[in-house]
């Protein structure tokens, strides 16, 4: 019995590191345009907002 049990832990070690890699670049490519587009936005509002006040 200890090496079903061995078996059950290797799985469910296996399992969350599977799903850790495939969520990261999914979610790293979901956030990727967003933080860019935001940090354009920023750019753009910083830039407006100190041209303003030259």
């Amino acid at each position: 019995m200890p090496l079903v049990g061995s078996l059950i832990c290797d799985i469910f070690n296996i399992i969350p590191t599977a799903i850790f890699s495939t969520a990261v670049p999914v979610i790293g490519s979901f956030l990727a345009p967003i933080t860019y587009v935001g940090s354009v936005a920023l750019n753009t509002v910083l830039a407006t907002f100190t041209g303003s006040m030259l």
